[in-house]
């Protein structure tokens, strides 16, 4: 049973969500114009086929592009790279150089020359995978298989997502999995966080919560809930029972919608 001593309550507070990953953008770097044109309609037909959270944003003969692009935007990459660019340098000296600015970016290799492995390792570049270059239609599974990785990769640490209240010099934060509901509270312009083992009262309202975490669900006008900590659904009594026994209010117009 809770009571008013589970609750703590803050005067002040920052909503955010702590390494919330943008979306992966694919680069494509290959100097054969037919091979480049076949990744990119490849990879493009497939995310969106698959619906994942990505897009092409370049794919171009000329490393300096990418180059140019990483460095403005720093972005979240996926890079597809030809090893044996016709260019002022080669790829493992492009991916050395995207490894600078996008510590975090998944690097694959497309070259004919395999034996170039070794250097990579030499370098730091940890690259994701090779793929020898060869038939397209040889290709493909590769490609598939890397864009699946990075995908997944990607929601899993999406799913770690907390959830930060600060004041002051103090910071409580929460996983977004831990986390059941928020309720507005009886204290005017407050809200309440209910947690797997605590609640936590702060200033704040359901609206700006749930523009900034899209993973909870409004249901009821007074609570914003976490589907995937719903435990049970009373369509009698218009109620949800959450995985840690609270019970969370739901209205007759959304209840069939969970």
């Amino acid at each position: 049973m809770w009571t008013m001593k589970n609750i703590f309550s803050f005067k002040k507070f920052r909503l955010t969500t702590k390494e919330e990953q943008p979306m992966i953008e694919i680069f494509i770097c290959e100097d054969e114009k037919d091979q480049r044109r076949k990744l990119t309609n490849f990879i493009h037909d497939y995310i969106n086929a698959e619906g994942y959270d990505m897009r092409i944003s370049l794919a171009t003969a000329n490393p300096q592009e990418i180059l140019a692009y990483v460095e403005k935007h720093q972005p979240s990459g996926l890079y597809f790279i030809d090893i044996d660019l016709n260019t002022t340098i080669n790829g493992l000296q492009m991916a050395s150089k995207i490894r600078e600015k996008d510590k975090d970016s998944f690097i694959v290799f497309v070259t004919t020359h395999v034996e170039l492995m070794q250097y990579t390792f030499k370098h730091k570049l940890e690259a994701l995978d090779f793929i020898n270059k060869g038939e397209f239609k040889e290709m493909r599974k590769q490609i598939v298989e890397n864009i699946d990785y990075v995908h997944s990769y990607q929601k899993s640490v999406n799913e770690a997502l907390t959830f930060k209240i600060e004041m002051n010099n103090r910071t409580i934060t929460e996983k977004l999995d831990n986390i059941m509901f928020f309720e507005t509270s009886g204290n005017k312009h407050r809200v309440i966080m209910h947690a797997q083992n605590r609640q936590i009262e702060f200033y704040g309202s359901l609206n700006e919560i749930e523009k900034q975490v899209d993973v909870f669900y409004r249901c009821h006008r007074s609570f914003l809930v976490n589907k995937n900590n719903i435990k049970e659904i009373d369509k009698t009594n218009r109620e949800l029972i959450m995985k840690n026994g609270e019970v969370c209010l739901v209205s007759s117009r959304v209840i069939n919608k969970l």
